[in-house]
């Protein structure tokens, strides 16, 4: 499932999560580790200082009520979600096609080049709740 690369913590231990692979290596992520060549360079190759880092947040949910009180942003923003998610919706999509490989304008933020997967991008909003 993993390949052979991918070390034996990763896995047997937390399996429920999402591995992302490309050219320069693979990253595994879950709710409580971050694994793969880019994370386990990290020991050899720190990130600097003043390097952006996510704030440590044990309940995302009251973290975004908190920051709806106090105007912050949360340690989870939906731009953030927005961006995670955008990948795994594509591989559903592309599973539900027979894993038909998708291309995907991330300035336009939509499938190209296949009318059947585009339309399976979004669905029909209930009145009063579309997007304009």
């Amino acid at each position: 499932m993993f390949g052979e690369d991918v070390s034996d913590e990763v896995k047997t231990t937390n399996r429920n999560g999402v591995m992302f692979i490309g050219d320069k290596g693979r990253i595994f992520v879950n709710r409580a580790n971050v694994y793969g060549r880019p994370a386990e360079e990290l020991a050899e190759n720190p990130l600097p200082a003043d390097a952006w880092r996510v704030r440590p947040s044990e309940s995302h949910m009251e973290n975004f009520f908190d920051c709806v009180k106090s105007r912050e942003t949360p340690v989870a923003p939906a731009e953030i979600g927005h961006r995670s998610l955008t990948p795994c919706q594509l591989a559903v999509i592309s599973m539900q096609l027979g894993g038909r490989k998708l291309q995907w304008d991330s300035d336009a933020e939509e499938i190209v080049g296949d009318a059947e997967a585009k339309a399976m991008q979004a669905r029909e909003q209930r009145a009063g709740y579309t997007i304009s």
